[in-house]
């Protein structure tokens, strides 16, 4: 039985020999096995984490992970063709990178030469310089926006110097009076820029030219007709009022009138010196009638106007000196100067009028016969003085000095009535 029992204890060992074997062979599996569960799962993680990082861009931190699960897995390939494509890609960016500084160099530069053309108003230069920039970064809107700006600018001028050019045209034939050319030219410039007035302005100046033209053409036409009939008008005013019997019979308003009528009739007749007396003569007797000096204003300005040699403003200031002198009855004093005013114009025939009527004054006092007509003048201003009809009074006083410049009552009535 021994050898039975050596026999079963054998067995007994070598199968519990090989079960601790099988065991530890198990154990050692199962670290193994632990071992490289735990690799494979850092190394998964490592590159789940790359991948994310490369997915957002993070090139640097994503090629660190990579690195990471290559040192987990140096057998892998995934992780190398990672890095690969990263250094490739970190290649390419830092080059796009260094091309994007250039070309805003470029489109910085050209913009900053095109807005200094721009704003000294070179707008050929600035338009090149805008369009390059244009050219660099098609995006962008600002060169668009400068050149839209400028194309409008160059072409306002183009319509600027073609309008300026018929303007030109336009005011050379309206200086030379060629007005048919001179609107057709204005209309011409109003179709090249209606908004302006001044092609406006001058067409109607020229139409209102035209219409004085015809109008004057008129007015000559109906002068020429009228002519002989105011030539007899004139002729026939050429007497001498009956004064004393209009304000005698109608008063001194139908006298005023009559006189108004003669000064206008010799004014429009344009015998400016002949109107002056009348007008003078109507103040004489309405002092606070406007009208009579309003007229002898103008005419001292048509007069003034007239006088363009010396001998013309030598006449006419002695004929001021005589009238003046004639209004204040001073005959003899009168008499010198429109002699005067004869010796630089023979010719008139307003001071060889007033000479006459001059003399007639002298003679009418030198034949004795006006005493009794002084007395007469003075009884009938101072009826009127006392009335209150200061200008019928100053009539009759003014008759009166007329006849007599020395009668003291007929100067003490006179200046009553002032």
């Amino acid at each position: 039985s021994y050898p039975d029992e050596q026999l079963a204890k054998i067995d007994s060992i070598v199968t519990t020999r090989e079960r601790l074997a099988q065991e530890a062979a198990a154990a050692e599996a199962a670290r193994l096995a632990a071992i490289q569960a735990e690799k494979d799962k850092n190394y998964a993680d490592a590159i789940a984490r790359a991948d994310d990082l490369f997915e957002a861009k993070e090139y640097e931190n994503s090629k660190n992970e990579y690195r990471s699960a290559l040192t987990i897995k140096p057998e892998e390939e995934y992780p190398q063709q990672q890095i690969s494509e990263i250094d490739r890609i970190l290649r390419e960016l830092a080059a796009a990178k260094a091309a994007q500084e250039e070309l805003d160099r470029k489109y910085a530069a050209f913009i900053t030469n095109a807005d200094r053309y721009f704003n000294t108003n070179n707008f050929n230069p600035a338009k090149e310089n805008y369009q390059e920039a244009s050219n660099l970064k098609p995006e962008e809107q600002y060169p668009k926006t400068r050149l839209a700006e400028i194309d409008s600018i160059l072409e306002q001028r183009v319509i600027d110097e073609k309008y300026r050019n018929i303007i030109v045209v336009a005011d050379g034939h309206f200086r030379t009076k060629k007005y048919d050319d001179a609107r057709l030219q204005y209309e011409l410039a109003l179709g090249v820029k209606p908004e302006e007035e001044y092609p406006r302005t001058q067409i109607q100046r020229i139409d209102d030219i035209w219409a004085q033209e015809k109008a004057q053409a008129q007015a000559e036409a109906d002068a020429a007709k009228d002519l002989e009939q105011r030539k007899a008008n004139i002729a026939a005013m050429q007497e001498e009022l009956d004064e004393q019997r209009i304000l005698e019979e109608s008063g001194i308003n139908a006298l005023y009138d009559q006189l108004i009528i003669k000064a206008d009739a010799f004014f429009d007749d344009t015998q400016y010196n002949v109107s002056r007396a009348w007008y003078f003569k109507a103040l004489d007797l309405r002092p606070e009638e406007a009208y009579p000096q309003q007229r002898i204003n103008e005419i001292n300005r048509i007069l003034n106007g007239m006088m363009m040699s010396q001998r013309d403003r030598e006449y006419q200031r002695f004929i001021d000196l005589a009238d003046n002198s004639f209004r204040e009855n001073e005959l003899a004093v009168a008499r010198g100067w429109y002699n005067q005013a004869l010796g630089q114009k023979s010719d008139e025939q307003y001071p060889r009028d007033q000479l006459a009527e001059i003399e007639r004054l002298v003679q009418e006092r030198l034949q004795g016969r006006s005493a009794e007509r002084v007395t007469q003048y003075k009884a009938t201003a101072k009826k009127a003085l006392d009335s209150g009809n200061l200008n019928v009074a100053r009539f009759w006083y003014k008759k009166a000095l007329e006849l007599n410049p020395d009668d003291d009552e007929a100067k003490n009535g006179l200046s009553e009535t002032r």
